[in-house]
């Protein structure tokens, strides 16, 4: 039973630093020069900056 409960807390503690580090960068604002992009380099057509 005692493995059960380490492999929750890891997989809690994993899950819980993911959403912090999310956070965080959301947060995080756009470096000088990255405002106006223009994105003809990639093609990528899931991307939400040319949308």
């Amino acid at each position: 039973m005692g493995k059960y409960i380490i492999a929750i807390v890891i997989v809690v503690i994993i899950v819980g630093l993911y959403v912090f580090s999310f956070l965080l960068n959301e947060k995080t604002e756009k470096p000088e020069g990255c405002e106006d992009l223009s994105c003809s380099g990639c093609k990528a057509d899931n991307c939400v900056t040319r949308k």
